[in-house]
């Protein structure tokens, strides 16, 4: 096996394990910029609350659509090429949307964006996957979910600031601006060789024991995406009384917090193999602090509830990732992780539809948090077979194909050890 240089091995390492975090990133950076100031923006252009809630989970219908057809293509083909069209797309439809008027070709062109967004999150997540090693892979998703995060209060935080200082006024134009830069970054990527997989292999993946609880409790805690996507910001204006630059340093705070738990969960988790009480915390801590926001009135008690419930957050999110990284064999991560991607996307269509019904910009967090508590639940009842779930499983036995577990290593031509962990 042709060895490299240690120059070389430091390249290789950024593109295989830097570069699709830092588009990961970037993607809920320029989706949460845009997302976060949607419902003032609608409720300022005279959208109702019912239409705008429709309009926010419109990004989530599409990719229910899509998100298989888009894993099984993360098997098949290079992600590479998918990743930068997805991004690419996605900041044309929200460009676009910006000069918009009719809500009709707003609902298609959010639909579009919503699309490629789903075509990007697998392919980038899949190929990700595809090349984590055999070590220290808790760790490395912990990394990843938590600079992940960060995107979660730039977004907003640049958004602020660039709508006080008056450069940009549209929400959707602001999100195109901030992802383009990585549009092109994205084309350093590096190439994983696709293969030929057959439906049969996937419908085994489905039918092991504890993957659709799993799925279940994917939607249940995604339902509580779509109602913070439709209802946070405006609970930090009408409640709190925030201004734009306010409410982007209250989104830096929670998301700061959400990362440095991720990271903390994936270095934790590679130690110590405990995914039934990091389950089972997690869906309680995300649950309370959701039940707790119709009693939330300074921003003090605020970010205390919102820290509680990242906790959770950031918990659930990583083990959710060990899970199904260690569950399906790296040929097939495309696939199987199109379904929990349209499970997500489910739920949180459904928080955000139900959101533009529930009165009051708090009492759909309370009911988020009644449903982490169905899905704790779940677990608790019926959630063996992921509580026991092998901590670096990373490629199981594939009696499907006859050979050993791992199979090829997608770049073959550098070593294990140039790996980095």
């Amino acid at each position: 096996m042709p060895r490299v240089g240690a120059a070389d091995a430091s390249v290789w390492g950024l593109r295989r394990h830097v570069l699709p975090t830092l588009l990961s990133c970037s993607y809920i950076l320029a989706f949460s910029a845009f997302l976060a100031f949607l419902p003032p923006h609608l409720r300022q252009e005279g959208v109702g609350a019912r239409v705008g809630g429709l309009l926010i989970g419109i990004f989530r219908i599409a990719p229910l659509l899509v998100a298989l057809p888009f894993g099984l293509l993360a098997d098949r083909l290079e992600p590479k090429q998918l990743v930068t069209v997805g991004l690419a797309v996605l900041a044309g439809a929200l460009a676009v949307a910006a000069g918009v008027r009719n809500l009709f070709l707003i609902f298609l062109l959010f639909l579009l964006a919503g699309s490629a967004g789903s075509l990007f999150q697998v392919n980038n997540q899949a190929g990700y996957y595809k090349v984590l090693g055999e070590r220290s892979r808790a760790a490395k998703l912990g990394w990843y979910q938590g600079v992940t995060a960060l995107g979660f209060g730039l977004g907003p935080l640049f958004a602020g600031l660039i709508l006080r200082g008056g450069w940009l006024r549209s929400p959707m134009l602001i999100g195109s601006v901030l992802i383009i830069p990585f549009v092109f970054l994205s084309l350093w990527g590096e190439r994983v060789p696709g293969t030929r997989v057959s439906l049969p292999e996937y419908r085994r993946d489905l039918a092991l024991p504890g993957v659709w609880l799993l799925a279940a409790m994917v939607l249940l805690f995604s339902f509580h995406f779509g109602v913070e996507a439709t209802c946070f910001t405006l609970f930090l204006q009408d409640v709190l009384r925030q201004s734009d630059t306010q409410i982007g340093m209250t989104y830096l705070y929670i998301s700061t917090a959400l990362a440095v738990v991720m990271v903390g969960t994936g270095l934790v988790s590679q130690r110590v193999h405990q995914p039934r009480l990091t389950g089972f915390l997690a869906l309680i801590c995300s649950g309370v602090g959701n039940l707790v926001m119709p009693w939330i009135g300074s921003l003090g008690w605020l970010l205390a509830a919102r820290f509680l419930h990242v906790l959770g957050d950031g918990a659930f999110m990583v083990f959710q990732s060990i899970i199904i990284a260690n569950f399906f064999h790296r040929q097939r991560l495309g696939g199987n992780l199109g379904v929990f991607v349209t499970m997500g996307n489910v739920g949180y269509f459904l928080g955000a539809a139900v959101s533009g019904y529930v009165p009051g910009n708090v009492y759909p967090f309370f009911l988020a948090g009644l449903l982490a508590f169905l899905a704790t639940f779940l677990f608790a009842v019926w959630g063996r077979p992921l509580w026991t779930a092998p901590p670096e499983a990373a490629s199981p036995p594939d009696p499907g194909r006859g050979g050993a577990g791992d199979g090829p290593q997608p770049v073959p031509s550098v070593p294990v050890s140039a790996e980095g962990g």
